[in-house]
């Protein structure tokens, strides 16, 4: 029986907010084993043949499968290894991935980061194959490639090798030790760090926006982003939005809670730290006090509530 992704909730947006819109393990599963429920995505096992393409498209990484590229070491560094199933055929290990499309740009990105410089690969065509994936690995490091150049990192090497070339690779190489535990590694502690560096006014996959004119001050998008791309914080005496694009993942949280149309999420955009000055205001048809971006017009006095529900005051009517 294949090994089923296993999916955490709370990192999963679905999960988060039925607002939310994501749909990718769904559109990306060539069995049609996904469905979205109120509560999140359920997954028919039975009829799941773990390709892990759901891996690859899921933007909060909340999708995963036991099998992944294994790291390696020889003379040159630390490297991953990774045969797709039909390829490895008996000659399978830990190694084996149910598919290399499984392997998406944030995968990617992430082996770079734990210091690795090569990515040995082997595989059969994947045309006729049932796991045929609607984005390829190919694709996915097109991707990674342009998201490396904008931090001038020469980033992750991808050599596909025969199943001889495979093999030799393996016999030539030894599996990674723990970070520390090898003179060989010591150097790539440097190139993976415990934290992402700052990436602030590189380019990024996605970067969101916040239009000041538009927004309500109603904070569902800094108090539901998954990963503080956008935040309220304290400035000064008062609070602010900060808009942090080198944190996003694309989700479009932030745009399905949205009732004012105010955030977008642009797609390789510069990433810049932006802070939205919020001023505090006192509404007067219910008393209650709120905040609106300092660059709201000045007759937008209600709170979100009462914009809402369209009152305009709590005093009687009184026909002559």
């Amino acid at each position: 029986m294949p090994s089923v992704p296993t999916v955490d909730m709370d990192g999963c947006v679905r999960g988060m907010s039925p607002l939310a819109s994501c749909r990718a393990c769904v559109d990306s599963c060539p069995q049609g084993v996904w469905t979205l429920l109120d509560r999140g995505p359920a997954l028919d096992a039975g009829r799941c043949d773990g390709c892990g393409h759901c891996q690859a498209a899921c933007p909060q990484q909340a999708i995963g499968l036991a099998a992944q590229p294994q790291l390696r070491e020889d003379r040159r560094g630390i490297f991953a290894v990774a045969i797709c199933e039909p390829a490895a055929a008996a000659a399978d290990g830990a190694w084996t991935l149910p598919c290399l499309h499984m392997l998406g740009w944030r995968q990617l990105v992430g082996l770079r980061r734990q210091g690795v410089d090569r990515l040995y690969a082997c595989r059969l065509s994947c045309d006729g194959c049932p796991r045929a994936a609607t984005t390829r690995l190919d694709e996915h490091l097109a991707v990674a490639k342009r998201w490396w150049a904008a931090g001038a990192d020469p980033g992750l090497e991808v050599v596909f090798l025969s199943r001889q070339g495979f093999a030799d690779r393996l016999r030539s190489s030894e599996p990674a030790h723990p970070r520390g535990t090898s003179r060989r590694r010591l150097l790539t502690r440097w190139l993976a760090p415990d934290e992402p560096p700052a990436r602030q006014g590189l380019l990024e996959v996605f970067v969101p926006e916040i239009d000041p004119a538009s927004c309500s001050g109603c904070d569902a998008c800094a108090r539901l982003c998954p990963t503080d791309a956008l935040a309220i914080r304290e400035r000064g005496e008062g609070l602010a939005y900060v808009v942090d694009g080198s944190h996003c993942t694309g989700c479009n949280l932030c745009v399905d809670v949205c009732e004012d149309e105010a955030v977008s999420v642009r797609q390789w955009a510069v990433a810049k730290r932006v802070e939205i000055g919020l001023r505090e205001r006192c509404c007067p048809s219910c008393k209650v006090a709120f905040h609106r971006p300092e660059a709201s017009p000045d007759d937008d006095v209600l709170c979100a509530i009462c914009r809402l529900k369209g009152v305009r005051s709590k005093r009687p009517v009184v026909l002559a």
